[in-house]
């Protein structure tokens, strides 16, 4: 309703500026109307948003949704009368998706069992990062404070984080924007028995520019680091080189709880190898 009478108010103002710069108002384009609006009403003002504009009204007021009603007009969402009824229900949808995943692992404990994800079940963190402020206000169609979008961005990364969050992993994607892809693609190395050690180790190739490394990791293991023989430190001075190795092992210990003192990493690295 107050959509179509300022579209109303705007055409009769588009008429008028038209005749007084001498214009057809039918062939009368948006872009004859900022000119106009430059010659008319010049502004020396920096900053181009405090300028005088004079737009379509569906431009100036964002698109809002309407309060569904049943037949007997009565709302069909029940968060109707906190004034942001879509924010708040996906507020309250994580709410209890954090709560059943909670009450999944006191199940757990009063039944003496020991819920762990396996590698297929953990979800890569860092393969995407939930959505701005912006897509979440053209997603649930509302305008929404940034004190909110904290709220609601401090609550996803809690349900997220959640060492059991692979059970609501399908509601927590629909709040993520893609960085890269799914981590189903990365074919993992199969662990074996070492014949001389008999202990499981699991065996892997990479090659850098013209050096091949070959990294043999033991569980269980002292937590010794072993390059060409070496330790850790001999070979990597630097604290930033060293944590670069240990990264992948700190982050693997984050979702599946592995300490790093279990295990045995013994690395092999060949350089200036022409391949």
């Amino acid at each position: 309703m107050i959509l179509s009478i300022e579209k109303k108010e705007y055409e009769n103002g588009r008429k008028f500026l038209a005749q007084i710069m001498g214009y057809d108002p039918v062939h009368f384009t948006p872009e004859q109307v900022n000119e106009a609006i430059e010659y008319l009403l010049p502004s020396s003002l920096y900053t181009k948003r405090a300028r005088p504009v004079f737009k379509e009204p569906h431009l100036v007021f964002p698109p809002q949704k309407q309060l569904q009603c049943d037949v007997n007009g009565r709302p069909l969402n029940s968060y109707f009368y906190t004034t942001h009824q879509n924010f708040h229900k996906i507020m309250n949808e994580a709410i209890y998706k954090l709560e059943e995943i909670k009450l999944h692992v006191d199940q757990s404990y009063f039944n003496k069992t020991t819920v762990k994800p396996t590698l297929k079940e953990v979800h890569c963190a860092t393969s995407s990062d939930f959505m701005s402020k912006i897509n979440l206000m053209k997603m649930i169609n509302e305008t929404i404070s940034d004190a909110q979008y904290k709220q609601w961005l401090v609550l996803m990364k809690r349900l997220s984080e959640h060492p059991l969050s692979y059970l609501v992993e399908e509601f927590i994607q629909n709040y993520k924007a893609q960085i890269c892809g799914p981590t189903s693609e990365i074919k993992l190395p199969e662990p074996f028995m070492d014949s001389v050690t008999n202990r499981k180790c699991v065996q892997a190739f990479g090659q850098k520019k013209n050096s091949l490394a070959e990294v043999t990791l033991y569980m269980p293991g002292t937590g010794d680091f072993t390059v060409n023989g070496a330790r850790l430190l001999e070979i990597f001075p630097e604290l930033g080189n060293r944590e670069q190795i240990v990264f992948p092992l700190q982050q693997t210990s984050k979702f599946l709880n592995i300490l790093l003192c279990i295990v045995f990493l013994k690395i092999q690295v060949i350089y200036n190898r022409i391949i």
